[in-house]
């Protein structure tokens, strides 16, 4: 278990991970990636991640920075760490999870 913060070792990956799903709204992607670094024996590598999740390496480290800039991920030189001090994750913005308004009459698609 790969994980940074004061309580380290006093809780089991699967406490700390129900806690993530209950504060903060994931996407299914956001969750496989968050769950993979928080079960890694070892800090997994964005590219290690995007492997063992089967997810495109590109969409791998979007999802990974953005869990970094929320809190949830520690980026570190030797990989990834789950960070366990809940104190620290911050929601990501209010986001609607539909397809975006398309644009209607004379607007202009930007």
């Amino acid at each position: 278990m790969t994980t940074v913060g004061p309580d380290v070792g006093s809780r089991g990956a699967g406490d700390n991970f129900l806690s993530l799903l209950l504060r903060v709204p994931l996407t299914r992607r956001e969750q496989r990636v968050a769950a993979a670094v928080l079960l890694s024996p070892v800090p997994p590598t964005a590219l290690a991640v995007a492997k063992q999740t089967h997810l495109a390496y590109s969409h791998t480290k979007a999802i990974v920075r953005a869990l970094v800039t929320w809190g949830i991920l520690v980026r570190r030189s030797d990989g990834l760490y789950f960070q366990t001090d809940s104190g620290r994750w911050r929601s990501p913005a209010d986001r609607n999870r539909s397809a975006p308004p398309r644009p209607t009459g004379g607007q202009a698609a930007s």
